[in-house]
Formats: structure tokens, C-alpha cells, sequence
């Protein structure tokens, strides 16, 4: 079965409510991409993974959120060509306050970039989601 998005976690065609996958989506001069919720343990987990065209760049926000009910804290990366140039950790859900904030990001032309999560407390599994949203520039 084809994946959604081309790469990255396995969001297979049909198992995913429609806009979710691992890769960037265009209407008009708009991109977005949102991961769906994805489970993830202490491995370094990919929820998108997508390659910005030759000729454009993006502007937009990266958010990343863990939601449960349990103690376990989640980090979560942005990567460009393999090169982590972000990274967020989170508070356990249970003694999180605040709502998770947005990572302002741009991203050149041609540029992979990977958001990907995992569990810093455990090994065991806890829910994660991202969305990114912005604009593409030619």
C-alpha cells in the first residue's frame, strides 16, 4: 500500500482522516502539514518529512503538542538536512499549564525537513501531533 505524503512514518493511504500524512500540502500560496496523532516511545519518531521544490521557501510556524494522562515529558525536533536546528521539550501533560507554543521557522528551497518526537521520560508510548502552516514564496 502507497504511502500518504511519500515518505516518512507509515500514515498508509486510507488509515488517516483526510489531511493528515507526513508531508507539506499546497492551496494556492499556502502550505500545511499536519501528522495526525502518532504514537511514540523513546525512539526518535518521524510524524512529517517533506522536501521543499528547487525554486521556493516557506514562512510559517511549527506547533507541536503531546496530550494523556500521564507523567511522561516528550521532546520534539525540527530538522533540515538532517541537522537539528530546533528542539522543544515538554511538560507531562498532567502538570502542563500552558498550551504548547509555535516555533516561527522558514525553510529554504530544496531543504528536507523533518519533525519528529519522542518520549524523554521512558520507553513507554505517549501521543504526540504536529502542524506547520505558512506560506510558499517562489
Amino acid at each position: 500500500m502507497a504511502l500518504v505524503g511519500g515518505g516518512g512514518a507509515g500514515n498508509t493511504a486510507g488509515s488517516n482522516p483526510t489531511g493528515t500524512g507526513t508531508s507539506l500540502n499546497y492551496i494556492g500560496n499556502h502550505a500545511y502539514g499536519y501528522s495526525g496523532e502518532v504514537t511514540v516511545n523513546d525512539n526518535e519518531t518521524t510524524l512529517l518529512d517533506f522536501t521543499l521544490g528547487a525554486n521556493q521557501y516557506f514562512i510559517g510556524k511549527v506547533q507541536f503538542n503531546y496530550y494523556g494522562t500521564t507523567n511522561q515529558d516528550s521532546q520534539h525536533n525540527i530538522k533540515i538536512n538532517g541537522e537539528l536546528v530546533q528542539r522543544y521539550n515538554t511538560a507531562a501533560p498532567s502538570t502542563y499549564t500552558e498550551p504548547d507554543g509555535t516555533i516561527p521557522i522558514i525553510f529554504a528551497g530544496g531543504d528536507r525537513v523533518q519533525l519528529t518526537s519522542k518520549n524523554i521520560t521512558d520507553s513507554g508510548n505517549i501521543t504526540v501531533i504536529v502542524s506547520i502552516v505558512g506560506r510558499v514564496y517562489a
